[in-house]
């Protein structure tokens, strides 16, 4: 009895010492038992928890929202402003059949500020312009340098007019370039009942619908193993690395619409915050840096608001925030709204109210450290795809979903994908901007 109890020590001994511990105390492989496992019910169980998920619709911008700020402001200041509804943030989303070239009119709001280019005596009423666009006769204008005041009697072409000169009590006065011209409105003649058709034309805008994957996997061993997390604890984990994706194609994101050199299957990549930024008003303060010129800088997309809203989001780069509150001091508010979990700082400059964001990704390493975006979220809108679910034979759109991948699932492996299908509107640049602070 006593040699059977010794071998068996023994026996436990030699049993441990086969399992070698890796760096985190976990073992280097699986361990064996004399009575095995049952891998393929662990990994039914683990399947099963994925699929409680399967086909299911992730709110992917509240899990990260510590990651994507930039998207965690849009949406939620949208749902705000829509009453805090969840599920229709109304504001900043919207559904389109346009896929995957997603199209829409822009109407931006008529220009009242044109430019001289080209030198004029005091006497000249043929003058040159950069452009004509949205002039025509009957309109009076302005100098805005020499204060002398002008009525356009006919457009001879793309960037030439003629005028009444010294139309008001400031003389006529010399034109040099780059100064710029105001328009007041029109100034009709007796007995006219109309002017020139005039409108701003509808322009053609477009963006891509950008395909994003974020595919896992666990296997058998995975689910023996007791260091891997359950199933809910990937998905968590997942998630916020799929919406990291999404924010950083919101915020670099260029236009393009390619071929796979492998596959031979096309792909698109999105625009948006940056590029369309560059095309609204651009300026750089870096080098004289006061209140006076910040402003005057922020003035300039509050020209362009809709729906009365004068609301704007100011995405800063990581050494602007400490610049801004250097000179307005006092000035900036801390803001929060419970419902939809949104907390900024504000600041209100004339009839506006900017909202400062610092984004982690706008610093030294991307480059965009010392500017700051400023975005008008009456303007821009996350745009979904709408189809149908071939897996559910259901409606969907492109939202966030988690998918399992049946073709490959079996006792052994379990793959499963988180799946977007978005796109951005921004449908006038002219109340958006990019500025250099620092």
């Amino acid at each position: 009895m006593f040699i059977l109890k010794q071998l068996k020590v023994l026996f436990m001994a030699f049993a441990v010492s086969k399992f070698a511990l890796d760096a985190s105390g976990y073992p280097d492989s699986p361990q064996s038992t004399n009575v095995p496992a049952r891998a393929n019910a662990t990994q039914a169980a683990a399947q099963t928890s994925f699929e409680e998920y399967n086909n299911s619709e992730l709110e992917v911008i509240s899990i990260a929202k510590g990651r994507t700020p930039f998207l965690h402001t849009l949406i939620n200041l949208g749902r705000w402003l829509n009453g805090g509804n969840y599920k229709d943030m109304g504001f900043n989303e919207k559904i389109s059949t346009n896929f995957p070239t997603y199209k829409w009119k822009e109407r931006d709001e008529a220009n009242d500020i044109f430019q001289f280019n080209a030198i004029k005596t005091n006497a000249d009423t043929s003058l040159t312009l950069v452009s004509t666009s949205g002039l025509y006769p009957g309109l009076v204008i302005r100098n805005i340098v020499t204060n002398e005041q002008m009525r356009i009697v006919s457009i001879t072409s793309s960037t030439v007019i003629v005028v009444e000169r010294a139309v008001g009590t400031v003389a006529a006065a010399a034109i040099a370039v780059g100064q710029g011209m105001q328009v007041l409105g029109s100034a009709s003649t007796k007995g006219q009942a109309s002017l020139a058709a005039f409108w701003v034309a509808n322009q053609d805008r477009f963006n891509y619908f950008q395909k994003f994957l974020t595919t896992f996997t666990q296997d058998d061993f995975d689910n023996l193993a007791y260091k891997i997390k359950g199933g809910e604890d990937i998905i968590a984990e997942k998630t916020i690395q799929h919406a990291l994706e999404i924010e950083k194609a919101m915020l670099f994101g260029q236009k393009k619409a390619s071929t796979d050199p492998v596959t031979s299957k096309i792909y698109y990549t999105m625009e948006w915050v940056i590029e369309n930024c560059k095309r609204g008003w651009t300026n750089d303060i870096s080098s004289s840096l006061t209140r006076i010129t910040l402003e005057e800088a922020l003035a300039n997309p509050l020209k362009y608001t809709k729906d009365g809203s004068y609301k704007k989001i100011v995405l800063c780069g990581t050494g602007v925030k400490s610049a801004i509150s250097n000179l307005f001091e006092g000035r900036l508010q801390t803001s929060q709204i419970k419902d939809v979990d949104l907390t900024f700082e504000s600041l209100r400059i004339n009839q506006g109210e900017f909202i400062f964001i610092e984004h982690p990704l706008l610093d030294a390493q991307t480059g965009y450290n010392g500017i700051m975006f400023v975005i008008d979220p009456s303007f821009c809108k996350v745009v979904y795809p709408e189809g149908k679910d071939l897996i559910k034979n259901a409606g969907m759109n492109g939202k966030t979903r988690f998918v399992m991948n049946d073709a490959v699932n079996n006792f052994a492996n379990t793959e499963a994908s988180l799946v977007t299908y978005a796109t951005l509107e921004a449908s006038n640049s002219n109340a958006f901007a990019a500025i250099k602070v620092i």
